[in-house]
């Protein structure tokens, strides 16, 4: 009882902070994950064959376990006298606060676990599990057996044995939606017709007339012990990494386990016993493992479906599945959503649970937010219905976005919802496995030509924190130039790892090096919950970049270390006609507004211009780029005085950028028009997007 009431420590703790409430530790309100671990003999000594293997198995499956998500309240340990053995060994030394072990090895405490895991114990701490929990099982211990199939398993430490008919009987009365005995022991494979049934997954070591055997690895360690959990953990205790995870969902399925555990070299043949064919969609790693019902989407490469999703900061933000596409093309590689025409918003839907998923919803939305917030702000795109998605299938969806309503940068959510696995109540992605978020711009740009975002610096909290923003330029093209610009009135601590200085608006410039480890960090800036401030971030692409290079920077808003949202800047060298088409296309609608919005003939003839040259694809031709730059600059300029009117804060901007496309023009040099031309648009897109907000 030991380890089940100190390990409530923590929460007990935490219950004081809150309501005050008396802790039952046998209260149970599911669901759960639950283990019990049998070794039936007891270690003494170190390094020896069909003794050692009673410590060393058991350690390698308790850490097993716990690295899956299992809890140590939750995991009843039968061993020995009742005392954790001193190995000499650091990897099977104890590592924890308080003994593995719970209980001595014998019949009438394995008889009495059970029995408790049935009805519960308060006095035990233990409660009665229910039928929403999993239940993982391992025997160790030497077994007996013979044709008939029916196996003894020995309790050596007592010179006494369970029969497979005992050990069913004793096991029939736990509730439980799913449940899974691994054995380690001779004859093993003669319990399976015992315990088989529809919910539950047996794997002996070995058939039932069959001998198994232990092999010395970084120690000794029965063999399917060895490979089982090497398999669940995806790693072997020499370090070898494991390839037993074989569909790509970043799940090890019980099935994924024998299948690869039973093909490692052993002495004997590893059996499945799985009647409800679940094996291959129960994984131990998940809250709840084995569900009927569970869809996600991924929110990095190596989501698991487990919440949080990011539990070693992973970039949750820019998941594989969910991205833009300027047509219906079924194309896989995101693209930036364009203001004023349609886009196509796409999204993978996996269903990892056991059976079909029926009449499910994938709810597209959009909000100018670079962190989550409150999913009732969020905008509606679309939603796309999926009648039926089988257990373990993907499939892809997608929704037309027929109106991108601002030009900018969009933070793009879709919300997964079926019944029997609906949305929580969170609005962060990595909080919910049905939630998706994406924040990633891509750009494609001249060699030696800048190119500029604007986007949000908010608090999306409750409260008032120091917020942290990181600028990670590891991923940067060398000779990269990366320059940041914040609001004159945007309060932070200070700045680590770039240079500052003011422009002559007073807003405060960082140039930020250039593939560096360190990240630059703009310190403790103070924001009101709810507040958001404008930021802007440049890349110049270095002159001998070539084409399909990336520079990448990765900024991340973090409050106490914690990844709270980010974006991904990505700046890509494409051929010089493919950034002047792109740059014209992109100006089309922006300055369709403009003309819309503020009566401006000049803008209107701008969109007609830049129209034109798309249509015919003469955007491609450098020269005739140029004269026709030459004509909308002119229009530009001349808009400028009316847009200083409008906006005082960037309408100033624009003009400076015209006067910088005016002297590019002159010197007929094409990046410095691109990134000039550039410039203008992102001033105008600026001053339209505030405008359409109002």
């Amino acid at each position: 009882m030991k380890k089940h009431t100190l390990w409530l420590v923590p929460v007990i703790i935490a219950l004081l902070a809150g309501w005050l409430m008396p802790l039952d530790a046998s209260a149970h309100p599911g669901p759960g994950k639950f283990a019990v671990l049998i070794s039936t003999g007891r270690t003494i000594t170190d390094n020896t064959k069909l003794h050692s293997e009673y410590w060393y198995d058991l350690v390698l499956t308790y850490n097993m376990l716990i690295e899956n998500g299992f809890t140590h309240d939750h995991i009843y340990v039968l061993y020995g006298n009742g005392t954790d053995f001193a190995s000499t060994h650091a990897a099977y030394q104890n590592p924890y606060t308080n003994p593995i072990t719970d209980y001595a090895v014998n019949r009438a405490n394995i008889q009495n676990i059970f029995n408790w895991l049935a009805s519960g114990n308060a006095t035990e701490g233990i409660p009665a599990l229910t039928n929403n929990d999993f239940l993982y099982v391992w025997w160790m211990g030497h077994g007996s057996g013979g044709a008939s199939c029916n196996t003894s398993f020995s309790v050596s430490t007592t010179s006494q044995s369970v029969t497979d008919t005992e050990l069913a009987t004793w096991t029939s009365a736990i509730s439980y939606r799913r449940r899974a005995f691994v054995f380690m022991t001779c004859h093993s494979g003669g319990a399976m017709d015992n315990l088989q049934n529809a919910t539950t997954v047996t794997m002996p070591s070995c058939t039932c007339t069959q001998s198994s055997d232990s092999g010395m690895y970084d120690v000794w360690h029965g063999q399917w012990t060895y490979w089982v959990d090497g398999a669940l953990r995806e790693l072997l205790p020499t370090g070898a990494a494991v390839n037993s995870e074989a569909d790509g969902n970043n799940l090890v399925s019980l099935q994924e386990t024998f299948n690869w555990g039973s093909g490692q070299t052993m002495g004997s043949t590893p059996q499945l016993s799985d009647v409800g064919s679940i094996a291959p969609c129960v994984f131990v790693r998940l809250e709840e493992p084995g569900e009927n019902v569970e869809i996600f989407s991924k929110d990095h490469v190596n989501d698991d479906a487990t919440v949080p999703s990011n539990p070693n900061n992973e970039v949750w933000w820019h998941g594989p599945d969910l991205w833009v596409r300027h047509a219906q093309d079924g194309g896989t590689t995101h693209q930036e959503p364009e203001y004023g025409q349609p886009n196509y918003v796409y999204a993978n839907v996996h269903n990892i649970g056991c059976a079909a998923a029926n009449n499910i919803t994938v709810d597209f939305s959009w909000v100018e937010q670079t962190g989550w917030s409150n999913p009732a702000m969020w905008n509606p795109i679309g939603t796309a219905p999926i009648a039926s998605l089988p257990s373990l299938n993907s499939t892809t969806m997608n929704v037309p976005w027929t109106t991108v309503p601002l030009p900018g940068f969009y933070c793009l959510h879709t919300r997964l919802n079926v019944t029997g696995d609906l949305e929580n109540a969170d609005g962060r992605a990595f909080m919910d496995d049905n939630k998706v978020q994406i924040n990633v711009t891509v750009e494609n740009n001249w060699a030696g030509a800048g190119w500029g975002w604007f986007f949000f610096i908010e608090n999306g909290g409750e409260e008032f924190v120091p917020i942290d923003l990181i600028f990670d330029t590891l991923a940067t093209l060398p000779g990269t130039a990366v320059r940041l610009e914040l609001p004159p009135d945007l309060k932070f601590e200070g700045v680590k790892g770039a240079e500052v200085f003011q422009s002559e608006d007073e807003w405060t410039v960082l140039e930020i090096p250039a593939g560096t480890k360190e990240p630059a960090r703009v310190v403790g800036v103070q924001l009101e919950p709810g507040e958001r401030r404008r930021a802007i971030l440049t890349l110049t692409l270095p002159e001998e970049a070539e084409v399909g290079e990336e520079t990448m920077v990765t900024f991340e808003e973090q409050v106490e270390g914690k990844v709270m949202g980010g974006i991904k800047f990505v700046s890509r060298a494409a051929e010089p006609k493919t950034v002047m088409c792109d740059l014209l296309r992109e100006k089309i609608n922006v300055f369709r507004g403009l003309a819309e919005v503020f009566g401006l003939d000049e803008a209107a003839e701008v969109a007609e211009i830049c129209q034109e040259m798309v249509r015919s694809g003469e955007c491609g031709d450098k020269g005739t780029f140029i004269d026709s730059m030459t004509k909308i600059a002119e229009l530009e300029y001349v808009m400028g005085e009316k847009l200083q009117e409008i906006s005082a804060e960037y309408g100033p901007r624009y003009v400076r950028a015209t006067e910088k496309l005016l002297r590019a023009i002159e010197e007929q040099h094409p990046p410095a028009i691109v990134e000039a031309q550039q410039e203008v648009l992102l001033y105008a897109s600026i001053i339209l997007t505030d405008a359409l907000t109002r």
